[in-house]
């Protein structure tokens, strides 16, 4: 038999909505012993797109570590330029998850359409 192919290359943008199925589809007409039948395949790649972020954390003061009295107030933030799809925050203390329905943390401030903790 014959072998037939077409090739597809491309630069992958995120601008360009390349994200998704692509297919490939194959059909051919009838052959001369064959008159009535057609042959179609298809054959499916799914693409997602994936940008690491590049992750910040901020704080008041220089150092990695700070030593505070009661009833100081603690701010951090955290953030993810350039990341896509877009990702989760997730705030942890002592390698647990904060649990944001009691009174000591709170979110003050988000840019972005996904944090979890805030639900």
């Amino acid at each position: 038999g014959n072998l037939h192919v077409c090739s597809l290359m491309g630069t992958v943008d995120p601008n360009l909505q390349m994200e998704g199925n692509f297919n490939c589809d194959l059909s051919s007409m009838p052959d001369e012993q064959n008159a009535n039948e057609y042959y179609y395949d298809q054959q499916y790649f799914n693409l997602n797109l994936v940008r690491p972020p590049r992750v910040q954390l901020s704080y008041a003061g220089r150092s990695r570590e700070k030593e505070m009295f009661e009833a100081d107030t603690l701010e951090l933030t955290c953030t993810a330029e350039n990341a896509f799809p877009s990702p989760n925050i997730t705030w942890y203390l002592n390698s647990q998850p904060i649990q944001f329905s009691d009174d000591s943390f709170s979110i003050t401030s988000t840019d972005g359409p996904r944090l979890r903790g805030e639900e």
